[in-house]
């Protein structure tokens, strides 16, 4: 079984530096809300005319209210987590930085050593993150529910390579704050 988890950290291995600019994910500052999501946004985003969509709540979140986004186009239907920060989490960078990791880690040379599957970043804001849906091999785990036994094991050891990973130094990681910097 994969874990989906949603964060951010320290360290990763990248392998172009120069090309990640050109494909993080679209900025769009306008959307604040669910109420602020609308068929010429999404339409922009996925660069294909958008029929419908509907957006409904996930679950709790920490420091977002997370909604799953059901997007109706000509000849399919997509589906995507919308992140939307929570009015108490004064962090203006807040989903800039996190999309950003999402991306650099799909990036990386050896992304499958990496110890969770995440999810590509497709848009991001000041108040909210546009992540694309994992539906196949995931468990999510209720950041308010203690972690069940049977996956406690494996879910530390996850976490201790997923550190070791992005924090450990050696000559071929590449700090991830002063990337993650440049694009906030």
């Amino acid at each position: 079984r994969e874990f989906f988890l949603i964060l951010f950290s320290g360290r990763v291995k990248v392998s172009d530096l120069a090309q990640i600019k050109s494909t993080m994910p679209l900025r769009i500052d306008s959307v604040r809300t669910p109420d602020d999501i609308s068929v010429d946004i999404l339409s922009e985003i996925l660069n294909e005319e958008v029929i419908e969509y509907r957006i409904s709540p996930l679950g709790r979140g920490v420091l977002s209210n997370v909604q799953t986004l059901d997007v109706t186009l000509s000849t399919r239907t997509v589906h995507f987590i919308a992140k939307f920060r929570k009015d108490e989490i004064p962090l203006e960078d807040l989903f800039n930085v996190e999309g950003a990791f999402y991306h650099l880690v799909n990036e990386l040379e050896d992304a499958n050593a990496f110890p969770f599957r995440l999810p590509k970043a497709l848009a991001t804001g000041t108040h909210w993150l546009l992540l694309e849906y994992i539906s196949e091999n995931v468990t999510t785990l209720d950041v308010y529910q203690s972690c069940p036994m049977n996956q406690f094991d494996d879910l530390v050891h996850r976490l201790a390579k997923m550190h070791e990973y992005c924090w450990v130094d050696s000559s071929n990681s590449t700090n991830m704050a002063e990337i993650l910097n440049k694009y906030s």
